[in-house]
């Protein structure tokens, strides 16, 4: 059955390999948190939960828009099958 089968047992997990392979996507996520990293140095104590905020919603809008290129990806491959079966 192979990917059917991986799916019904919860096996076929796509977005866990989002941002794990290397390329411009991981190398740019990287990035900001190096910087991040080294800003979070520089700055006061005080200011650094406005930071980690930050960082928190770049995580997010992060997740956002892997969760919204993969739906749209899932569409656009159903209509490539449906188009070809037609």
């Amino acid at each position: 059955m192979g990917i059917i089968l991986d799916l019904y047992r919860g096996d076929l997990q796509p977005a866990d390999r989002i941002g794990t392979v290397p390329g411009e996507f991981r190398d740019a996520r990287d990035q900001l948190y190096r910087s991040c990293e080294k800003l979070e140095g520089r700055l006061p104590e005080e200011l650094r939960p406005d930071l980690d905020h930050l960082m928190d919603l770049a995580g997010e809008s992060i997740t956002t828009a892997a969760e919204a290129g993969f739906v749209d990806g899932f569409k656009a491959a159903m209509n490539i099958m449906i188009e070809a079966l037609q």
